[in-house]
Formats: structure tokens, C-alpha cells, sequence
């Protein structure tokens, strides 16, 4: 069975912009398989894996996620980058994309979180690289970290934290649940107040 992904993706295997793609396309360099009924191109990933290099089963890629709460935090978010950049480096990975997030680990819809998933039975990367595991989620990360297995992708956590108990952990999410729900009530009074005014 083949595996087909879309430019974007390629783009980011390959490195190459995805206008330089739609060229090549045209020009017969590197032809797209087929056209999706809404004109997207889609490519065989055993053919781009073979431009690369690189097979499935041996490939070096790796992905990364990075994720903040709040617009104040965007330092924390490019310390995180250049985290797991740096730690990529040092492995000699080849780091194909960071995916990043502002929003809840609560949030189980933050659009860049779902992008990362959908890229893992895709792209079949290595791995993926966070700085700690409440990053890429508060809850559920057994499940997730499980989905990852299925694809051979081991979750990296660079900064893994040490003497975490149970009662540690459900006091974190207790509170970030709490911030998270009272951060919405407020948005949502503020905006009948805004709207009665």
C-alpha cells in the first residue's frame, strides 16, 4: 500500500519551498503523483524518502513541538526552540520542523498540536523532541506517547523532571484546568459586556 503526502509536506522532508515544488512539478523535475479533487498535489512519500536518501525504517528525522500558554510567554517559546534545536544538533538529528502553540495543554484542539499528529503516520519521524512532557500535554500523554509507539517514534523529553509524584502532578493539572476554565468564563463575560454596551 502506498503512502501519499501533501506538498507541504514535502517541503519540509526535502527542505525545499513549496512554490520551487509547484515549479519543479510543472517543469517535470520532481512530478506530483496526483491532484486531489480540489487541485492539491500529493506525492508518493517511498519516492521523496528515495530523493532524501533516506527509507522509512532508517530515517533520521525528527520533529519538535514547543507550547506556551500566553502571548507574554513568547521568550519561554523561542528558548524552547532553540532547546530542542540545540539538542537535535548535538545528535546529529535531522530536525525537520518545530511545531509551535500558544494555548492550553488542556486545549486538545491547539491547530499545530493536531498538525504534529497527523505528520507522525505521514513523515514516520525518528522521533519527536519537547523540553518537558507537560508541554505537550497535561493530560493523556500515556495515550499519546502510545500512539507514537505504533508509528516507531520515540517521544524524546530533554528536560525530563525528576521526583515527580502522582499527587504533584494532579495538583499541576488541578490548577491549570482551574486557570484554564476561569480564563474562559472571563472571555465569555467580557464579551456579553461588550456586547450589551
Amino acid at each position: 500500500m502506498h503512502h501519499y503526502i501533501s506538498i507541504g509536506k514535502v517541503s519540509i522532508l526535502l527542505g525545499i519551498s513549496i512554490s520551487s515544488l509547484r515549479r519543479w512539478d510543472d517543469d517535470g523535475l520532481l512530478p506530483s503523483s496526483f491532484r486531489t479533487i480540489g487541485g492539491h498535489r500529493r506525492y508518493k512519500l517511498s519516492t521523496v524518502l528515495e530523493i532524501t536518501g533516506e527509507v522509512v525504517a532508517e530515517n533520521n528525522i525528527v520533529l519538535g513541538y514547543a507550547r506556551v500558554s500566553g502571548h507574554k510567554q513568547k521568550k519561554d517559546l523561542l528558548n524552547q526552540k532553540k532547546s530542542i534545536e540545540n539538542y537535535a544538533k548535538s545528535k546529529a538529528y535531522n530536525l525537520t520542523h518545530i511545531y509551535t502553540d500558544i494555548a492550553s495543554g488542556l486545549n486538545d484542539k491547539r491547530k499545530n498540536f493536531l498538525r504534529l499528529l497527523f505528520a507522525i503516520p505521514q513523515l514516520r519521524p525518528k522521533a519527536v523532541i519537547i523540553t518537558y512532557d507537560d508541554r505537550l500535554a497535561r493530560f493523556g500523554l500515556e495515550v499519546i506517547k502510545l500512539f507514537f509507539k505504533i508509528f516507531s517514534c520515540e517521544l524524546i523529553n530533554i528536560h525530563q523532571r525528576k521526583n515527580r509524584d502522582l499527587q504533584t502532578e494532579l495538583v499541576e493539572g488541578v490548577i491549570a484546568l482551574i486557570t484554564s476554565l476561569a480564563g474562559k468564563f472571563h472571555r465569555q463575560r467580557r464579551g456579553k459586556i461588550f456586547v450589551q454596551a
